[in-house]
């Protein structure tokens, strides 16, 4: 199968990647071992190009293929029955599959009780902080998503804004949720994903509540946040900075994981989803077994046993334009 990718590299000749994704369920596309069964060949699309995109002699394909629990990419420039361990039967709810619920604002007219207040006085100021500018040495992966992969320096940065500033939080960031997360970021998981594989990081597997619970695993991913003020200054900071406990005030001391969510296959058509995509659980605070990236440990989505919120001081105005920038950090056995 062929999936499109999209880069800008350098001025160099032909770019050989090879990534692997080991452990791929058929549940799932994160890794726990020899727990659960491998998945049959399957194909899985990310999302494909821009209409401009047969115009563009830039743009690198992605050829991608995933077999036995391997998924193989080569990027090289373009003319132009049973469930495994931890997961439930298809018939059971995603309610009860996650263990906690997630309250749905579908329907809901008032605003909701997680996001921040009317305040006329923080928009108008975040309309002046400034965008920034593309990253230098880095390659976009997407026509049409904000998503860069430094190949020297190996790490993923992708762009977003500031949509909550108070409240407590289920996510650090994601695509719709903006009640429940500090950044909406504009690319979906899938492509921030691939982007991590390039950059080395390794998928663990998502958070297992049945029959017992077992935290997220995956490479560890320090997460910065970039911006430029109103003043033209520019801040960097460790994302953890943005959320703190509920209980100790402190911030957050963990890194996130990457767990990598997993696939199914969609009831009425048999299409193979990213879950991650399909649910917007991008970056995750409290676990979500379809989770791209979660805290490795137990932190439950329950409304009335929230465990993290915003830390309203550090984070900037709402609507500021941010760059989460994610470094794969080395494995434990690897650091000095």
């Amino acid at each position: 199968m062929n999936v499109r990718l999209f880069f800008r590299p350098q001025p160099v000749g032909l770019v050989m990647v090879s990534v692997s994704l080991l452990g791929m369920l058929s549940s799932g596309c994160g890794s726990s071992g020899d727990e659960a069964p491998q998945p049959s060949t399957a194909e899985k699309a990310l999302p494909g190009p821009g209409p401009d995109a047969a115009n563009d002699p830039l743009l690198l394909e992605t050829n991608e293929s995933v077999d036995e629990g391997s998924l193989s990419a080569a990027v090289e420039p373009a003319a132009d029955g049973q469930p495994a361990e931890g997961v439930l039967p298809a018939d059971a709810s995603r309610e009860t599959e996650l263990q906690p619920v997630r309250p749905d604002p579908a329907g809901i007219d008032d605003p909701s009780p997680l996001a921040d207040p009317p305040d006329p006085e923080g928009a108008a100021a975040a309309e002046q902080p400034q965008p920034l500018p593309a990253p230098e040495g880095a390659q976009r992966m997407s026509q049409e998503y904000q998503v860069w992969f430094d190949p020297q320096r190996k790490r993923v940065m992708v762009d977003g804004t500031i949509c909550l500033r108070q409240g407590v939080l289920e996510l650090l960031a994601c695509q719709t949720k903006t009640h429940e997360a500090v950044v909406k970021l504009h690319a979906p998981p899938s492509v921030v994903h691939a982007g991590l594989l390039l950059a080395g990081a390794e998928t663990g597997a998502p958070a297992v509540f049945y029959p017992e619970y077992r935290p997220p695993t995956g490479s560890e991913i320090m997460v910065m946040v970039r911006w430029i003020d109103k003043e033209g200054q520019p801040h960097e900071i460790d994302a953890r900075q943005f959320v703190r406990s509920v209980k100790s005030r402190e911030a957050l001391e963990h890194n996130w994981v990457f767990s990598g969510s997993r696939f199914e296959k969609a009831a009425d058509t048999g299409e193979e989803l990213y879950m991650a995509d399909n649910y917007d659980d991008f970056i995750c605070i409290s676990n979500f077994p379809t989770a791209m990236m979660d805290l490795p440990l137990k932190s439950t989505a329950q409304v009335e046993s929230l465990l993290f919120e915003a830390f309203t001081e550090n984070i900037p105005p709402l609507g500021t334009p941010v760059r989460l920038i994610l470094i794969p950090q080395p494995a434990a056995a690897e650091r000095p």
